[in-house]
């Protein structure tokens, strides 16, 4: 659930940072962050059959690097055009710059070119097809719904042909995960147990086995996992608190929206107090001294962590302050709250209530199952 409200809101101090987090934020599926982020990586600095000679190829490739994406696209053709439009690093390089634009549909037709030019380049064209695949699934989760066996196609082409390379397993994950978006629940979950059986360890792996044991996880946006030292002495994880409705709280001391959401924060600490329900505040205050000094005199007796070097903003890819994330039990994001008024406020309260009435009827179910048994 994500809404556009027009609140207060404090831009942070904290430069944006690009580390392949956009691609979340572009399609809305974090559960494929660990396979598509490590595969967008090496998509981004590979330059198969490229002429580390030529000065123009040698530019384009610095463009697209520098994420001058419109810039090195037009470099790209101009070295194309010399070639009569038949070089295929430069149709490479053209579908990179496009899913940087997040331009999913001519990502897609040029990496089509890659392939029809391609040629004996089998790396460049496991490549072609799995970038294709990922774009035809950012589509998808766009609303274009059949794109979803497009990408499945193009996964388990990249999967055949790359038989020897080390990441071949990543293309079998993204298969997997889309058989399940596209409600293939047989067929997802055969396809995970096939990575695993490839990939036992590791943190795709838990993800895999989390998706298998829910389902309904390959198609939540999952929180990052964290783990922090509250001002209370204690570590929270997102693990350990598995099982409980977290409500991330990210602000600041020197930010007036912040302050002014305090007291809803407190209201809500007391409102669920005994429920299966937690709220860590995170905040970027630099000062520990008026930290700490805001904190008794507001009587913030919930988890509080001073986010000093910024991890847990940039884990969460937070930018504005104050930012609230509500996570569920199962470790999937409910909602993305950024800024401050009433109409945040009441989405959260309301999202926090459903949540903990959802886990209290599971767990009656499972405890009338276990005295069943």
């Amino acid at each position: 659930m994500k809404l556009k409200l027009t609140m207060g809101k404090c831009f942070s101090r904290l430069n944006w940072i690009g580390y392949l987090s956009s691609f979340c934020k572009r399609t809305g599926a974090l559960v494929l962050v660990l396979a598509f982020f490590g595969f967008a990586a090496m998509t981004l600095s590979a330059q198969p059959g490229s002429s580390s000679g030529d000065a123009a190829m040698a530019r384009a490739e610095s463009l697209l690097n520098a994420r001058k994406f419109k810039e090195a696209i037009k470099a790209f053709n101009e070295v194309n055009a010399r070639q009569d439009n038949t070089c295929d690093a430069c149709y490479w390089g053209i579908a990179q710059a496009y899913w940087g634009l997040a331009d999913y549909k001519n990502t897609e037709e040029n990496c089509d070119r890659v392939l029809q030019y391609a040629g004996a380049n089998v790396r460049l064209e496991v490549l072609a097809h799995a970038l294709k695949g990922v774009a035809a699934h950012a589509r998808a989760v766009q609303g274009d719904r059949g794109r979803f066996k497009e990408a499945e196609r193009e996964f388990q082409a990249a999967y055949k042909l790359d038989s020897g390379d080390p990441h071949r397993a990543t293309f079998l994950f993204n298969l997997g995960l889309t058989e399940l978006q596209n409600g293939e629940k047989v067929e997802g979950i055969a396809t995970l147990k096939s990575y695993l059986g490839q990939v036992p360890t590791g943190q795709a792996a838990d993800l895999a086995r989390r998706i298998i044991a829910n389902p309904r996880l390959a198609s939540a946006e999952l929180a990052p996992d964290f783990s922090l030292r509250a001002l209370d002495g204690q570590t929270y994880s997102l693990g350990q608190l598995r099982g409980k409705i977290v409500l991330l709280d990210f602000w600041a001391s020197w930010c007036p929206p912040c302050r002014d959401s305090v007291l809803f924060v407190s209201e809500l600490a007391k409102r669920f107090s005994g429920e299966p329900f937690v709220i860590i505040s995170i905040s970027s205050d630099t000062d520990a001294k008026v930290w700490r000094a805001f904190i008794q005199k507001h009587k913030m007796v919930w988890p509080q962590y001073r986010d000093s070097g910024y991890r847990m903003r940039a884990t969460y890819n937070v930018h504005v302050l104050p930012t609230f994330i509500l996570i569920d039990q199962d470790g999937a994001v409910l909602t993305r709250q950024s800024g401050w008024g009433v109409s945040a406020a009441v989405v959260i309260e309301n999202l926090i209530s459903e949540g903990l009435a959802t886990l209290a009827s599971q767990n009656a179910q499972s405890s009338k199952l276990q005295t069943e048994k």
